[in-house]
């Protein structure tokens, strides 16, 4: 439970239950029911979201991310990690909503199909999707986000562009600048310069 401060979405807290309606989340451990099939379950999500499925919609996502449209035939209990989490993903992107909550959303991806979550992040973010991505793989963060907050044992060492940060700590990529952040060097000189931006 939070300690104190308030979330909302859009305006609405997130203690009421329709605020949930405009967001779709795709939790770090993500597990869909096994004794579906792959196309099974991302009907059935995408009828959950009020979103009418379209077979071509969802073979077009499909190769956007190097999932092979055959497997939506297949079980999710015969894919492997990563297929699994692109049917996740698939779900997640072809949702409509206008607030996308990924956790790890890299998690088990060959790096073909990490170049198409970070193109597909790029096109709903550019129609106006909010895209709040948790994540540990700094050089991913660094190439889909424009601003982002650094939490390091239940504190918040700096929040705010990515450019900014990397020119406070005089770090050449974010991996460096969040080191420089959590060993606590130049970290009370970025504070200040945070509070004084505003």
């Amino acid at each position: 439970r939070a300690d104190e401060g308030a979330c909302s979405l859009f305006g609405v807290s997130s203690r009421v239950p329709q605020a949930r309606a405009v967001l779709a989340f795709l939790p770090e451990r993500f597990a869909p029911p096994r004794w579906l099939k792959a196309g099974e379950y991302i009907e059935a999500m995408l009828r959950v979201y009020g979103v009418a499925p379209g077979r071509a919609r969802v073979e077009t996502m499909c190769r956007k991310l190097y999932f092979d449209p055959k497997a939506l035939e297949k079980p999710v209990a015969v894919l492997s990690k990563g297929m699994t989490q692109k049917i996740g993903l698939i779900t997640t992107f072809l949702s409509e909503r206008p607030l996308l909550v990924l956790d790890e959303p890299m998690s088990g991806l060959d790096p073909l199909a990490r170049r198409g979550v970070r193109e597909v992040i790029g096109e709903l973010n550019a129609s106006g999707v909010t895209i709040f991505y948790s994540s540990h793989l700094l050089a991913d963060i660094e190439s889909v986000c424009d601003h982002i907050a650094v939490l390091h044992e239940g504190q918040r060492l700096y929040q705010g562009d990515i450019a900014m940060l990397l020119k406070r700590t005089q770090a050449h990529d974010l991996e460096n600048a969040y080191v420089a952040l959590v060993s606590g060097k130049n970290t009370q000189k970025i504070f200040l310069n945070l509070e004084k931006s505003n």
